[in-house]
C-alpha cells in the first residue's frame, strides 16, 4: 500500500508523514541568499564615485588626465566607478542621436608598483567600472574619441 507517496509497510501503524521543514533548515536555505543580496547593498554604498567631467575646453577626441590616491578605507578591494560624461557641442556633431553615440575610451591605469594595465575598448555614454585595490595609486589618462554610428 502507498501513502504519501512513501512505501507503507502492512502491520505498521500509521504511514510514515512526510518530514516538516524546521525553522532551522529554513533558515540554513536563506541564509546564504541574505546574506548576497545584504552584501551587495553594501557594495552598493562602498561604491567610489568620481565624476569624471570633460568640459568644454576638452575637445571631442582630445584627452582627459585624471591622477588620484585612495586610501585603505576608499578603496579596500571595492570598484570605482567613473562617470564619462561627455559635453558635445552642436558645432561638432550637428543633430545627433545620444542612442548612436559611443566613447571610445583607452585607459591607462598605473599602480604604485609600475604595474601599466591598458584598457581599450568602447562604451556607451554612461558609467565605466574599474577595480581598485587598497592602498593603490591610480593615474588614469582617457584618450576619449566620440564617433556618431551612422
Amino acid at each position: 500500500m502507498i501513502a504519501n507517496n512513501r512505501a507503507w509497510l502492512p502491520g505498521t501503524d500509521a504511514p510514515p508523514e512526510p518530514r516538516q521543514a524546521t525553522a532551522a533548515m529554513e533558515l540554513v536555505l536563506v541564509l546564504p541568499i541574505l546574506v548576497t543580496v545584504i552584501g551587495g547593498i553594501a557594495d552598493l554604498g562602498r561604491i567610489i564615485k568620481a565624476d569624471m567631467t570633460l568640459s568644454n575646453a576638452v575637445r571631442i577626441g582630445g584627452d582627459y588626465a585624471m591622477s588620484n590616491r585612495f586610501s585603505e578605507d576608499e578603496a579596500n578591494g571595492w570598484k570605482l566607478r567613473l562617470r564619462d560624461a561627455v559635453l558635445l557641442e552642436s558645432a561638432n556633431l550637428n543633430r545627433f542621436d545620444p542612442a548612436l553615440l559611443t566613447v571610445d575610451i583607452t585607459t591607462e591605469v598605473e599602480a604604485d608598483l609600475h604595474t601599466l594595465v591598458t584598457i581599450e575598448a568602447s562604451y556607451p555614454v554612461g558609467w565605466t567600472l574599474f577595480w581598485v585595490t587598497p592602498g593603490s595609486r591610480i593615474n588614469l589618462r582617457h584618450s576619449v574619441t566620440v564617433r556618431q554610428i551612422r
